[in-house]
């Protein structure tokens, strides 16, 4: 049956035609829609015409037409990246979506009833109404967050994929000549905007038509242009190279020595030392010049064929005896090193043994001799005055909001990265009527002579590594030149080259039209150097180029830091002495540094501590409210106390430009997490700089408010906090955190209404969370005794009781109802009758919970307890025996120490207590910090809310140590911060002498004296064993994975095996708990040559086990908040990058919040070939 309905085809809406129909018995329908055909109007993007490829550091000024959008005004968001972010993290910018809900008129429902002898027809009353086809409107973020819910519209746009009718998948992979995957290989359909980016493994897959042609580009290699030959095929394509690959970084082990100077292995010698000699033969001319050469001739006349030439200390054991001989860079044989002018000689390096070999291997094993010449030398002069690429930014510029001016244009200026590579450019416009366009481009940053170097991550004392560097020819016409090398310690930015034995820096190449070439330069890294800035340049003719950055050394070595605490009471004199420093024998400790920290006005002690709390490197809720913290109390010192503030004025006006590690947030970041101790290296005015920066008002105000934003973020939206995104909400966080801004509440009272108001709106959910859950465990543990027939009973007292102190701090602006009320009174009478069983946190709990719910007598009763129970003296001051670290947070010392200083100042306004009791405080401070973020929130509080306030040291303190003048001269330096009643002096690894073992305080003052003593020293992880004695352990194997169609095959890895470039690598880690632990930190060492796969952080479940993983740098690292005590298997994979011997570091897994309960495996070493 055929029937026709007229319909409208110029409609702006769809038409729905439903079919009912009955046939024997039996009744049908059917639904048809007829789409209209919507054109939406769009904003076209043009650009003037732009160059695909710019020069780097070039300044460009762009200009685009917004066309099709009439008289009205756009706007536009421009961004350029380096388009190989995108493997990590892709972001679509998807156009503004005018396209209508399909709201139809309902059609009723229609039931055919045969049941029985009663015969039913349709039910034809209709309710129908008249529907308006109303546009969908869609409100897209592009990553901006505008409200508390997880930019749903960025992973929104990251899961979609639109696919056009009639595209299929073509999937493929993406080679290099030598069969190895490319990864970041744009793949594009021609003709179109359709493009994607090959993985890591250089897979790719797109959505196209058969015939449809598919570009494959890669920055310095050759496009290659591939044909679907039918829809879903697979097309794999090979690259050659544009641009040669990299050789690969080769890294080595070697023992270097701690300098230049005192390695016999390597002597320097000038032109001028062969002035004047009468012998014209080059060769005889080094006779008796060079220790440990020896020049003997067969036939007793110089210039003999029969010459050799000897270098005492160097043998063969296959009788050969010639050393190497190295000119310019290039090697000669012995008749061309014979016949040299010794007039044309600038300088003569000559190594023997160990410095010969580790750099020049079995050639060198006779030693080896290396000469630049005068030529060489002004060729070296003009490499030295090429520019070095430096500025490697990976966003070229980020405009959120351009307008267009009358005539629909935009024009914007940047400055290009200097970085080679490939950008991607996108521009996204839009008006007030909803119509949008988006343009999007790629360009390179390229020059005719360009130097890639291939650099690892980081560099680690002892190893040698093989430097690399391609060199491309970019012009139509051959090119020769040389290359340089140059190497500085990139602190007090002096040459490192002979250091790092870099005696051969200057390279010769040889480059044909359109070709490439490689360099490389073997060099050792010594110890006792933090940082290194490179420079790798290049120059033929008048084509330059050269690219500079700067490593992190990582130790091969663990700090130490051992303390004294210092407390001299009123008009004492004490001596205190470091034992182990006195009576040190071993051979491979190194002195890290002395500092002395002495004063009178405890308040400095937690203002020094701060910087640690701001430039934490995890970003957990709890880390964030700490450096949130740390900003908002070093903001409030600062305020209330003058005099300290116009110290870091005078540090801020006296203080050095920032340093280039300073600048380099990424090499900071590095070494913040692997290395804390390299910013102490840097001078004391450095320092003091870098301190005083971080403590400007306007600086602290804007890091508190971004501190602040991020923790409001992670709030969820129960209210309760997680350890780390994408974790549950944790309660003992989530109080830590409520009790924390209880503390700044009352340090801020009256000082800064805004920063409370901000405060109060984050409190206020999170005390809901926390009643919440507090019914609720109330309600099962009614249930409980109810089932067992007992008398109520708190089970967990600690967690009650912290709730109840965390509550405390709100019990009047945000009062509980009549109902919680009641509960909290039954629980606050349970601790009034059985305080008595607490340990001593819980006591403290108790006391203040008690107090601020208005009992007045039981918080005293237990205070008076606990005096009695206390330990008085003077090395100590006053503590608890029974004050003991566990694996539980409960169970903290200093937490504790704390809590009970905070009672005896709140309750009893007890100041001479809270005095004594700082000394135990300040005797456990290791360094500039509490063991950790949490314990250090904790004490600075303690410090600055509780006790005396004293002032001035200056004339009322005699100290001796050391040397008297150096003391002097050091003391003289603290003049400023004397007058506040503190002195900090430092002292440097080469400034400690044996003396220094020994200190002398005479205070003359009325006050007492605080302070600490700390000597830091390293000692090799080489020495390191597995620990075993412990409430967990922690082991490390590694395997070599291959991907089997039955599955993943793994083999272990075992001594003395090579692991091979490409090799995908997988790491097992295998944890004992032996104990339930909460808050568990495991932090697993990477060698140089690994690149993790996964990059991306985040949280995971696997195995009941569930865990954040941070994957930087260095190290990968796990958190957990909670390991139930038995075996757990962690794996991850990593892809070998890099060609050498490599040492991959230990791993350890401690309690975040008690460091002392910790484990770590062996160390391991890898050889990769």
């Amino acid at each position: 049956m055929d029937v026709k309905i007229p319909f409208n085809k110029k409609s702006k809406t769809a038409t729905k035609i439903s079919f009912d129909a009955v046939w024997q018995n039996q009744f049908y329908e059917a639904v048809v829609v007829a789409n209209a055909n919507q054109a939406f109007p769009k904003l076209e993007i043009e650009s003037e015409t732009l160059n695909n490829k710019l020069l780097p550091g070039s300044t460009q000024t762009w200009s685009f037409t917004i066309k099709d959008s009439g008289k009205v005004p756009a706007e536009v968001l421009a961004s350029m990246y380096d388009v190989s972010l995108d493997q990590f993290n892709k972001q679509e910018w998807d156009m503004l979506n005018q396209e209508n809900y399909r709201n139809y008129n309902s059609i009723p429902h229609r039931y055919f009833n045969n049941e029985g002898s009663s015969f039913s027809g349709f039910n034809l009353h209709r309710y129908d109404r008249e529907r308006i086809t109303m546009p969908e409107d869609i409100f897209y973020t592009y990553g901006f967050k505008i409200d508390e819910l997880a930019n749903i519209s960025r992973v929104y746009a990251l899961k979609k994929q639109a696919v056009t009718k009639g595209l299929k998948t073509v999937t493929g992979v993406v080679l290099d000549i030598q069969g190895m995957p490319i990864p970041g290989a744009s793949v594009r359909r021609e003709g179109t905007n359709e493009g994607v980016q090959t993985d890591f493994d250089g897979a790719y897959t797109i959505y196209a038509l058969a015939g449809d042609k598919l570009m494959f580009t890669f920055i310095g290699m050759a496009t290659q242009t591939g044909i679907v030959e039918k829809a879903g095929a697979e097309l794999n394509i090979t690259l050659e190279d544009d641009i040669a690959n990299l050789d690969a970084v080769v890294v080595e082990g070697y023992r270097a020595t701690g300098g230049a100077k005192s390695n016999a292995d390597i002597a320097v010698f000038s032109a001028t030392t062969f002035d004047g000699l009468p012998n014209k033969d080059f060769v005889q001319s080094l006779q008796g010049q060079i220790p440990g050469l020896n020049i003997s001739t067969g036939s007793g006349s110089s210039g003999s064929a029969n010459t050799t030439v000897i270098l005492r200390g160097a043998g063969s054991i296959n009788g050969n005896t010639d050393p190497l001989y190295v000119v310019d860079g290039v090697p000669l044989n012995e008749a061309e090193f014979r016949n040299l002018n010794a007039d044309d000689i600038m300088t003569i390096t000559v190594l023997k043994d160990a410095g010969s070999t580790s750099l020049y291997g079995a050639r060198g094993a006779n030693g080896v001799i290396v000469i630049k010449t005068k030529q060489g030398i002004k060729e070296l002069e003009a490499l030295q005055q090429v520019q070095a690429r430096k500025n490697l930014d990976e966003t070229a510029f980020f405009f959120p909001q351009l307008k267009t001016d009358k005539d629909g244009k935009i024009s914007f200026s940047f400055t290009t990265p200097e970085a080679l590579t490939e950008w991607k450019m996108r521009l996204m416009a839009h008006n007030k009527n909803a119509v949008s366009g988006y343009l999007e481009n790629t360009f390179v940053t390229q020059k005719d002579l360009m130097v890639v170097p291939n650099m690892p991550r980081f560099l680690r004392e002892k190893d040698t590594i093989v430097v690399t560097a391609k060199i491309t020819n970019m012009t139509a016409e051959a090119k020769k030149g040389n290359a340089l090398l140059q190497l500085f310690d990139a602190l007090s930015m002096q040459s490192a080259d002979l250091e790092m034995l870099n005696t051969n820096a200057m390279m010769p190449f040889e480059l044909a039209a359109k070709g490439n070439t490689t360099v490389s330069w073997k060099i050792a890294v010594p110890i006792n150097m933090q940082a290194v800035q490179y420079k790798i340049l290049a120059k033929a003719g008048d084509f330059t180029d050269g690219e500079e950055n700067i490593l992190p050394v990582l130790t091969n070595s663990m700090l130490v830091t051992e303390s004294l605490p210092l407390w001299v009471k009123p008009g004492a004199t004490k001596e205190y002495s470091f034992k182990n420093f006195k009576e040190n024998t071993s051979a491979t400790l190194r002195h890290h540094g002395m500092t002395l920290e002495y004063t009178s006005n405890p308040a400095w002690l937690a203002l020094q501590s701060l910087p640690y709390l701001m430039e934490y490197e995890h970003q957990c809720a709890e880390q964030v409210f700490s450096r949130y913290y740390a900003n908002s109390l070093a903001a409030s010192v600062l305020n209330s106390n003058p005099k300290i503030a116009e110290v870091f004025a005078a540090w801020r006006k006296d203080g050095k430009p920032v340093s280039k590690l300073e600048q380099n947030e990424e090499l900071k970041s590095i070494i913040a997490a692997e290395s804390p101790w390299l910013l102490d290296a840097q001078s004391e005015e450095e320092k003091k700089n870098r301190i005083a920066l971080l403590f400007d008002l306007d600086k602290m105000k804007n890091s508190a408010q971004a501190d602040f934003n991020q923790l409001s973020e992670k709030q969820m939206a129960s209210g309760g906090f997680p350890w780390f995104d994408g974790g549950k909400e944790n309660e003992y966080i989530t109080r830590h955190i409520m009790a924390g801004l209880g503390h700044l509440t009352k340090l801020l009272a009256g000082k800064n209404n805004e920063q409370e108001s901000k405060i109060s709106e984050l409190t206020k959910d999170g005390i809901a969370y926390l009643d919440t859950k507090f019914l609720e465990e109330d309600k099962l543990q009614v249930s409980v005794a109810k089932k067992n027939k007992k008398e109520f009973r708190i089970h967990n007292p600690y967690s009650a009781l912290h709730y109840l102190y965390a509550r405390s701090f709100y019990h009047t602006q945000l009062k509980p109802d009549v109902s919680l009320q009641s509960v909290i009174n039954k629980y606050l009478k349970h601790s009034k009758d059985n305080w008595l069983e607490y340990s001593l946190y819980e006591k403290g709990m108790a006391a203040l919970s008690l107090h601020r719910f208005g009992d007045s007598i039981t918080p005293k009763k237990i205070l008076a307890h606990l005096r009695e129970t206390s330990s008085n003296n003077e090395e100590w001051g006053m503590c608890w025996i029974a004050n003991t670290a566990g694996w539980d947070w409960y169970r903290a010392p200093i937490e504790t120490q704390v809590l009970l200083m905070e009672a005896f100042a709140e309750i009893d306004a007890d100041t001479k207590s809270v005095d004594a009791m700082k000394v135990w405080l300040i005797k456990n401070k290791q360094g500039k910090n509490w063991p950790t973020t949490k314990s250090t929130t904790e004490a600075v509080y303690a410090l600055l809310m509780t006790g005396t306030d004293w002032t001035s040291v200056r004339e009322n303190t005699v100290i001796t140590l050391g040397d008297a003048a150096a003391l002097t001269r050091k003391l003289s330096e603290n003049e400023k911060e004397a007058g506040t009643g503190y002195i900090k002096l430092s002292w440097k690894a080469d400034e400690v002498k044996n003396e220094m073992a020994q200190l002398k305080i005479e205070n003359k003052s009325v006050v007492p004296g605080y302070g600490g003593f700390y000597w830091q020293y390293f000692e090799e992880l080489d020495k390191i064993k597995s620990s075993r004695e412990s409430v967990m352990t922690i082991s490390k194997d590694i395997y070599t994975r291959k991907d089997l169609p039955s599955g993943p095959h793994l083999q272990k890895l075992v001594p003395g095996a090579g692991l091979k470039i490409g090799d995908l690598i997988t790491i097992r880690l295998v944890i004992t708990i032996k104990e339930d632990l909460d808050y568990v930190h495991l932090k697993d060492l990477r060698a140089a040559a690994f690149e993790p796969v996964d990059v991306l952080s985040g949280y995971e479940w696997k195995d009941g086990l569930g865990y954040y993983r941070s994957t930087r740098d260095a190290a990968t690292h796990f958190f957990f908040d909670r390991i139930n005590k038995g075996t757990y298997v962690l794996e991850y994979n990593v892809r070998v990058n890099n060609v050498g011997e490599f040492s991959n570091g230990i791993t350890t897994i401690q309690s975040m919040y008690a460091p002392e309960f910790s484990a770590h495996s062996k160390g391991v070493r890898v050889k990769t070939e």
